[in-house]
Order: C-alpha cells, then structure tokens, then sequence
C-alpha cells in the first residue's frame, strides 16, 4: 500500500516538475534574455517625489522604459535639468517653443530621432529650439505648475500644451499631488491646495511586489506569461477590465451625451486650469497654443461597437473636441485638434498607435503630430 501510495506521490512531482519547470524556463529567458519586463517596470529610475508636482524627473538619468505587455521598450535619457530632451542651455540664442503636458508629450512611445521635438527641429532647420517639457502621468495643475516654476527660466516664445483626455480627472486626485480647488459657482480662479507636496513615495520600492498585495498582482507583476494570458481573458477592445463600471473607465466616460455633476465640475476646473495658463503666459508675453490629442478608443470602430455594446448607446464620439473647441473659441485661445485631423483624414488609428494603446502615438502620429503643429503656428504666423 505504501509503495503504490510513494509511486502515487512520485508520478506526480514528476508530472507537475515537467509542466513547472518549462514554464520556469520561458520565464527566466523572457525576463534575462528578452529583456522583457511588467509596463512601467522601476520608475524608480527616472523619477523622484517633488514638492512642487508631486514627482519630477531625475537628472542624467537613462535606460530602457518598458511600454506594452508584448515587450516593446525605448531608450530614454533624462537631461542635467530633468526633462527628456538632449542637454539644453537656460539662455537662449535662437526663439523656443516649449512642449507642455503628460506622457503623450514626452514621445516615449518612439526612438529619441522620431520625438516631436527633434522632428520639429528639424523641419524648422535649426532656426528655432523645441524644448520637451512633457512629464509621464502629470495632469493639467501639475503640467501648469512644471511651467511655471521650472519652464518659464528656458523663456520660451510659444508654450503648447497638448491636452490628454485622461487629465480632466486626473485633476480631480487630491491625495498625492497638488490640486486646484474651484469653489461652488465660479468658473475662474482656482485655489492651490496640498502644496507643497508632502514626500509620499519610496520609488525605490515602488516596482517591488510582495504576496501581502495578492496573488493576482505579483504573478501580473513578474510573470511574462500570466500577463499575456490575463491580457486575453480580462480586458477588452477598450484596455479596460470588462467588469469596471463606465464612471471606472475615466477616459470613456468624458464621452457621454449626458453629464453628472461631478463630470461637469472636472470640466470646469479643467477650463480654468487652462485659462489659468493662458493668463500667465499673456503676463509674461508668451504665445499659447492648445492641442488635442488623440483618443483611439472613439476612433476605432471596433472598440466604439464594443463600448455600445457594453455600457448602451449612451456616447457622443465628437463631445470633448466639441467642448474644447466651443471653450477656445469664447476664449480665443488657438486650437488644434489632433483627434479631429484623425478622424477628418480617415487615418487608421493602426497606423499611428501601438494595438495595446489608446492616448499614445508611434512613430508616425509624432511625426503627423509634429507636421500639423508646425503647419498651425505657420498658419497663426508665429514663425
């Protein structure tokens, strides 16, 4: 009995050895030789808590960032003054412009040759300096006090701030970063709340996952093959768990024919965070451009079917460029519409973006993104 029972219990490490162990091996080859790593693996290395933002970048900092669950990775290399840009001087001896805003910004999502603001450089022939300003995860109150308190030493003649849908609610986080109160009934003047910005992160840690967190985080974490399996199975066309609520799906829900009173106040303090900007350039004499940026999730078909089917037919495609342009227009703020040059062009979203993204360009929107910015500013006659 006791034979049979060791044969038993024999057969099966043995069964479970030749299933774990292959695994274990694609694992360590994906990981050590593929180089292959969770998205956003160690931010550690590029970015440190800020009093001012929340986080800024760290200076003369480089590496691979890694982007996507299929593996894709870019270099990266932070300046001496902690932005993504070769090394710049704070006198200048030509006209700057300086890009403002989020990851959509700062163009990890291409090699350093293919960013905006080389490709800007390079069409305006070394006449002007295109400074990148952009900061990963920022929304429009960090993104204004980033200009303000570090930006404005390079003096730039053109600031464009390129806005990401995700940054009307992003605004609204109080806990980790500084935010702009609005009080009840007025549209202009917002308030500075939580700054400056307690320290809050250890980034050291901030890429280590303990079983204390679950399960399901640490194998997402460091396991290459779970996270593409969860990929299938989880999310959907949108990048989204299927099971999240639309008021969980951020970006998606600014595109509702009918608002709550909560997304009606986030785009009010969106507005005046902008107005706010424009306020402080005009003071310094400085031109502002505002731009859209894309949104692929309304401008694929496919993930727009998905979305009707899901939430119901409850969306309006064309509502945020609509607002944003009503707000420049009774503003007179110039705008440039990226998603509506998409959209008018009947451009692929395929052909510009990555398949696991949804705000961020590849290598051949940034070069379109950087085309039509500069074609504007020629149109406005600021060149």
């Amino acid at each position: 009995m006791n034979s049979k029972k060791n044969e038993f219990c024999l057969n099966f490490v043995l069964v479970v050895t030749s299933i774990l162990f292959p695994i274990l091996l694609i694992e360590l080859f994906v990981t050590f030789v593929l180089d292959i790593r969770v998205p956003s693996y160690d931010p550690g290395r590029f970015f440190k808590n800020d009093p001012i933002t929340g986080w800024s970048k760290k200076t003369d900092s480089e590496g691979y960032w890694y982007l996507y669950f299929d593996g894709t990775k870019n270099y990266v290399r932070n300046n001496s003054h902690g932005f993504t840009d070769r090394e710049r001087k704070i006198v200048k001896s030509k006209p700057r412009i300086a890009l403002i805003g989020d990851s959509t910004t700062e163009f990890w999502e291409a090699e350093e040759e293919n960013r905006g603001q080389f490709l800007m450089e390079e069409r305006l022939k070394g006449e002007w300096e295109v400074l990148n300003f952009g900061v990963r995860g920022f929304a429009t109150d960090q993104t204004y006090l980033l200009l303000k308190h570090s930006g404005m030493k390079f003096s730039p003649d053109v600031v464009i701030y390129t806005f990401c849908i995700n940054d009307i609610g992003e605004n609204g986080v109080t806990s980790y970063k500084p935010y702009f109160h609005l009080e009840e009934g007025k549209k202009q003047n917002p308030i500075l709340k939580n700054f400056p910005v307690p320290e809050r992160v250890d980034w050291n840690k901030k890429s280590q996952i303990s079983f204390h967190e679950g399960v399901d985080k640490v194998l997402n974490h460091y396991s290459f093959l779970y996270r593409r399996v969860s990929q299938i199975i989880k999310f959907n066309p949108v990048g989204r768990n299927a099971n999240f609520s639309l008021d969980e799906q951020g970006e998606l829900k600014m595109y509702k024919k009918v608002y709550d009173t909560w997304d009606e106040h986030l785009w009010a303090l969106q507005f005046a965070l902008i107005l706010e900007m424009k306020r402080f350039l005009d003071s310094q004499g400085v031109r502002f451009l505002l731009v859209e940026g894309v949104y692929g999730n309304v401008l694929d078909p496919e993930r727009m079917a998905w979305s009707i089917d899901h939430y119901g037919d409850v969306f309006d495609p064309e509502k945020v460029t609509r607002l944003l342009k009503e707000f420049s227009e009774r503003e007179q703020i110039p705008f440039l519409s990226i998603q509506d040059q998409v959209k008018r062009r009947r451009i692929p979203i395929t052909d510009i973006m990555h398949p696991e993204d949804y705000v961020h360009l590849n290598a051949a929107g940034i070069k379109l993104y950087s085309d039509w910015v500069l074609e504007k500013l020629q149109s406005l006659n600021w060149l």
